[in-house]
Parts: structure tokens; C-alpha cells; sequence
């Protein structure tokens, strides 16, 4: 019992520097404050089945380990994980309009073809003819 209070004593006398030392590994402070609480909960078992040593390098080693296998998950995750920083999946193609502007187009289009008469050539308009007639610009000869 009183070498758990001495583990314990030892653990929040170097708390905010186990703090410091795991988000320096893993970048961030909530992070690395789960990590430091897991190492306690890892460094109590280990010290009640047995004595060691150097209990405060034992449980930097905990916590530098779990720090590392947090780094490593989290780029795993984050080459199978798209990010709400890394949302590239939403934007649309250089060029293409979005949905949006397709839908808009289209409206554009039934109102402009509800109000103008349909042609019967298919749309394309009249051939030009050429003015003025040429049997009428040349004078005939008597």
C-alpha cells in the first residue's frame, strides 16, 4: 500500500512533463494527456505484480511507447480517412459547372422554349440570300 502511494506521488510529481513529453511525440495536448492517463493505468498494473528500479523511466518508456502507436494509428487512419481539412471529394472539376448551375441552366432553357415559337427547319434559321437580286442589279443589254 505504501508503494502505491509512492507510485502514485511519483506519477503527479512528473505529470505535466509526461504531458509535455507525449505531445511533443504526437502534436497534440488532449492527445497526449489520454496517453500519460493510459500510461498510469499501464504503469500501476506492471508495479503491483512486481518492483522495479527505475519506476520513473519505466513509466516514460509507457508513455513514449503508447505516444509512438498513437502516431502510428493516426497516419494510418489518415490514408484511409478523408478529413473535414482534406474534403477535396466535395469540390467539383476545373471547368465543370456545378449541380447547381446544371439545374439552373435547365430551367433557363424550358422558359426560353415555352415562350419562343418552335421553328419547323429544326431551329437553324433561313438560308441568306443574296441582295439584291442579281437579275435585278445588272442592267440587260438591248
Amino acid at each position: 500500500m505504501a508503494e502505491d502511494k509512492s507510485n502514485l506521488d511519483l506519477f503527479m510529481a512528473h505529470r505535466g512533463a509526461l504531458v509535455d513529453y507525449a505531445s511533443a511525440i504526437i502534436g497534440s495536448r488532449a492527445r497526449a494527456e489520454d496517453v500519460v492517463q493510459e500510461a498510469w493505468l499501464r504503469f500501476s498494473n506492471a508495479t503491483s505484480t512486481r518492483f522495479l528500479e527505475h519506476p520513473l523511466g519505466y513509466l516514460y518508456r509507457i508513455v513514449r511507447n503508447i505516444a509512438l502507436d498513437g502516431r502510428r494509428k493516426m497516419a494510418r487512419e489518415s490514408r484511409y480517412l478523408v478529413t473535414a481539412q482534406d474534403s477535396t471529394v466535395d469540390q467539383q472539376p476545373a471547368g465543370e459547372p456545378s449541380p447547381e448551375a446544371r439545374s439552373l441552366q435547365r430551367e433557363q432553357l424550358a422558359r426560353r422554349a415555352a415562350v419562343e415559337p418552335p421553328r419547323g427547319d429544326g431551329g437553324w434559321p433561313p438560308p441568306r440570300r443574296p441582295w439584291p437580286p442579281a437579275w435585278r442589279s445588272w442592267p440587260c443589254p438591248d
